[in-house]
């Protein structure tokens, strides 16, 4: 990709994409959103690949978006191809993403990570929306995604207060599948991903594309969806 943004192959079917910019805590600029649409068109397209892992250089997953450069031009050079205000937001992806998570994950890192399939997270981590501080909103998703998790009163409580979670209440919460132990989230996503290499692929991202798109289908449209994928079977 680019040096904001790395990407290998770390095993058969697992690919391992780096957020690198540690001293800004890997904040999300102009070339790392537009390195993310380039691997997230890499990994669609590769056959070989299952999985994706999605994790940051240093002491940090992502700290959101690059204030300096959200500044500039209101932000605009920051949103995606697709007008997402993070990296993930609108995306179609088939394959499996999971974030493995150290440090800190705010702002939109937080929501990068709660659109990525599963997350996994160390020990150390600390998750939050904490834009009302700054006079923003949180606009990259994590208001959607959460309040599909949380009771309406939690999910308000977290947005108006921005305050911090640590891994013990996001488990809690049911917000994220694991945790692990501090620098230790990349080695445990990796072991997960594995698990999941005893599948059919084809079936296995057949059913994370029907229960990814069970928050904008209604009957008709998921029956639609139902029939078209087993006529693709037989």
């Amino acid at each position: 990709m680019n040096n904001c943004l790395h990407f290998e192959k770390i095993a058969p079917q697992i690919a391992l994409v780096t957020m690198n910019r540690p001293k800004v805590h890997n904040a999300y600029n102009q070339q790392m959103v537009e390195a993310f649409e380039k691997v997230i068109q890499q990994t669609e397209q590769d056959p070989e690949i299952l999985c994706v892992i999605l994790t940051g250089a240093g002491q940090s997953f992502c700290a959101g978006a690059d204030l300096k450069e959200a500044q500039l031009d209101n932000g605009k050079k920051l949103l995606s191809n697709l007008n997402g205000y993070q990296p993930l937001q609108y995306t179609q992806r088939k394959k499996i993403w999971i974030s493995a998570v150290e440090g800190f994950a705010l702002g939109g890192g937080f929501e990068l990570a709660l659109h990525c399939d599963f997350i996994i997270a160390s020990e150390n981590a600390t998750f939050g929306l904490p834009e009302i501080k700054h006079n923003l909103l949180p606009l990259g998703g994590g208001i959607q995604k959460l309040n599909n998790l949380l009771p309406k009163y939690l999910l308000k409580e977290i947005i108006l207060t921005g305050r911090l979670l640590k891994t013990a209440e996001m488990l809690k919460l049911n917000l994220i599948y694991q945790s692990s132990p501090t620098g230790q989230a990349v080695e445990f996503a990796i072991k997960f991903a594995k698990s999941l290499q005893n599948m059919t692929a084809s079936t296995l991202l057949s059913a994370n594309d029907l229960i990814n798109q069970l928050d904008y289908l209604d009957d008709t449209q998921w029956n639609l969806l139902a029939q078209n994928y087993l006529e693709k079977k037989s």
